[in-house]
């Protein structure tokens, strides 16, 4: 076999259909072994984007004003290992939301109200900027949420 030489097969057995030009027969074996012994992410965690009002404005409140009102952070509150929450509002009431824009990505509250999610600061820089929210609080489009479909974060 000339040493170039990628069997097809390699590329057809990829779920992502990636052409690797770095493979060899030690890289075959490792995806196999991995890929043999392991869960696929998507089986076990869901990632979502937060929310996203539409007109933060109207929607979010530096104080609670009633119950539909819930505590909010945006990305910019998330660094790392911890929250800084800044006392803000959203107005939660999804329908309203999108008749007022029909932009507006109000999310489910389930994504919201758990026991535990892991919440990252979308725009981190160098590092990333991830904690884990056992608050339950709302959370902008800034970040990125990820539940988890099993069992506890912590």
């Amino acid at each position: 076999m000339a040493k170039n030489h990628k069997p097809q097969i390699f590329f057809l057995n990829d779920k992502n259909y990636a052409f690797t030009v770095s493979w060899s027969k030690e890289y075959s074996k490792l995806i196999k072994k991995t890929t043999e012994s392991t869960k696929p992410l998507g089986d076990l965690f869901e990632v979502r984007n937060g929310l996203a009002t539409g007109d933060d404005p109207i929607f979010i409140k530096d104080k609670k004003e009633c119950s539909i009102d819930k505590a909010v952070i945006y990305g910019e509150d998330v660094k790392r290992y911890r929250i800084e929450y800044k006392n803000r509002f959203v107005h939660y009431d999804p329908v309203k939301m999108i008749r007022h824009r029909k932009t507006a990505r109000p999310a489910s509250k389930d994504w919201f109200e758990i026991d535990e999610k892991i919440v990252i600061h979308q725009v981190g820089g160098a590092k990333i900027k991830a904690c884990l929210d056992t608050n339950g609080y709302y959370a902008t489009i800034s970040t990125i949420l990820i539940k988890n479909l099993n069992n506890n974060l912590s």
